[in-house]
């Protein structure tokens, strides 16, 4: 019980937090699963985001609203990952890249 919820939250934590904790989760443990892909596709939203805020021109505010986004839903994760709560994030909890 108190690694799913270290693990939760740890998942949100940078790639290298993702990595560490896909690696050595218990596979059966689903609370860790939903927040493996919500902090999954919140990974790949901001590194998407920071590409084009780096890019410039007209993709730059593009990239600092993604950002913006992605921070906001981040620290919702988190919360809801501190309550152990199995609820989605709005927007992206309901994609599913981990089975």
């Amino acid at each position: 019980m108190r690694n799913s919820k270290r693990n939760a939250i740890l998942s949100y934590v940078t790639w290298i937090g993702w990595i560490f904790v896909y690696l050595t989760r218990n596979r059966k443990d689903q609370l860790v699963r939903r927040h493996l892909n919500q902090a999954l596709v919140l990974n790949v939203l901001e590194t998407v985001g920071g590409i084009c805020a780096r890019l410039g021109g007209f993709l730059r505010p593009v990239g600092t609203v993604i950002a913006i986004g992605g921070f906001i839903l981040l620290v919702m994760g988190i919360a809801r990952a501190m309550k152990m709560s199995d609820e989605p994030l709005p927007i992206i909890g309901n994609i599913n890249w981990i089975e």
